[in-house]
């Protein structure tokens, strides 16, 4: 979290929020191997995989295994996909721990560009 934001506000949890949405959108966004000089950072390219399946599965492992080490304030309890919404996107929704609450996380994958998007916590 950055320091003018700790300042300008005193609303601890939404700040945290804010936080994790911003740092797995940073995570999620980064590709492996381009984006930083660590070797895991990030999510790799799904381009060579040719079943939709295989890109879900791919996606949702990397996924897990990315927050698990790149993001300690959040436990991945279950992630499922969401039901169609186009033929280049997927969705999913991870059910999460967060600072010891339970919450959801919206995420979507876009498979056109190769981007994620974390959009909510209920």
């Amino acid at each position: 979290m950055g320091l003018f934001r700790r300042i300008a506000t005193n609303d601890h949890e939404e700040n945290v929020e804010a936080d994790i949405i911003e740092n797995l959108n940073n995570i999620l966004n980064s590709k492996r191997t381009f984006s930083t000089y660590l070797k895991d950072y990030g999510v790799a390219d799904f381009s060579h995989f040719s079943a939709k399946q295989d890109i879900i599965d791919a996606v949702m492992e990397e996924v897990e295994e990315s927050i698990n080490k790149y993001e300690p304030r959040v436990k991945v309890l279950e992630m499922e996909e969401l039901p169609d919404t186009g033929p280049f996107r997927m969705s999913f929704k991870m059910n999460c721990i967060i600072h010891k609450s339970n919450k959801s996380i919206k995420m979507v994958f876009d498979s056109l560009w190769n981007n994620f998007s974390i959009s909510d916590i209920d």
